[in-house]
Parts: structure tokens; sequence; C-alpha cells
């Protein structure tokens, strides 16, 4: 099982609120915990069975306007390692990626074009990611777990 949800927000510190911080917080964090937790009930995981979490490279790496968001999927961090750590005695993993963030998509061509040079193999696409997910969730994954994939083409290099 995958959770890629994430609610992205992009914000400025100064303008948060306890409920702007509620919504990306209940999607990325409690919404992967609760369905992590639903994964390992009796009768739906199998033994072997793995839950990969898709996460950002917003958690390691901080920028202006993700306060928020970045901090959610960092909690991913803890939660994925620490549910790995339980699970592994019923034979079930627990992985989590990381990916670009989709700041692109807010950014003038300039802010664009060097976003894309922070990325030495430029920019992922939504394959690239679903494979690392196939490989974690596969056979060849059955021995990794509370371990994270971070996927951004090199983003955290710099």
């Amino acid at each position: 099982m995958a959770h890629c949800a994430g609610a992205y927000q992009l914000l400025p510190l100064q303008y948060l609120s306890a409920a702007k911080i509620e919504t990306p917080m209940r999607t990325n964090v409690t919404g992967a915990i609760m369905l992590v937790k639903a994964f390992r009930a009796r009768g739906c995981a199998v033994r072997g069975s793995g839950v990969v979490l898709v996460s950002s490279v917003a958690a390691f790496s901080g920028a202006p306007g993700l306060s928020a968001y970045a901090a959610g999927k960092a909690a991913l961090t803890g939660f994925s390692r620490t549910a790995a750590s339980e699970l592994a005695a019923g034979g079930l993993r627990v992985n989590r990626t990381a990916m670009p963030g989709q700041a692109g998509q807010y950014l003038g061509a300039e802010q664009l074009e060097k976003l894309r040079l922070w990325h030495p193999l430029g920019f992922g696409e939504p394959r690239d990611v679903a494979r690392a997910i196939a490989f974690l969730l596969a056979e060849t994954g059955r021995w990794i777990t509370g371990f994270a994939l971070v996927l951004d083409g090199g983003y955290t290099l710099r």
C-alpha cells in the first residue's frame, strides 16, 4: 500500500494560524497514521506486505512559506521508523520516499529556472516515484523497512 496524499500549502509563517496548520497535518500525518493502523488490522495485510509513505524533500531542506507542510512531512520520518519497528514482528514493512515538492506550479519562469538548476538530474516525473514505490513494495524490497529513499534528482546535495 502507498500513501501518496499531501496537503501542500505555501504560506509564510506570519500568516499561519492553528487552523491553517491543522489541514496539512491532518492529511500528511494523521491520514498516514490511520491508514497504517487500518493496514495492520487482522485480515487486511499478509505477512511480507509493505507500506510506503510518500513525503517531500521539504522535510529535509526547508524553504520559505513551507513551515506547516514541511513539519507534517518531517513527522512522517518519526512515524515511519516507529511503525516499522512495531510492525516488523508481524512481517510487515514500512518505508518512506521523499520527492521534490510542488512549488514549481507557484513560481514564475525565472524562479522555475533557478529551481531547475538546483536539480542536477533535472525534474523528476511521476513514473520515477511510482517505480521506487513498486521496488519497495515488491519482493525486491522484502528486506527493507524503516528506510527513507530520497528521490530528488540531487536537490538535497546543494
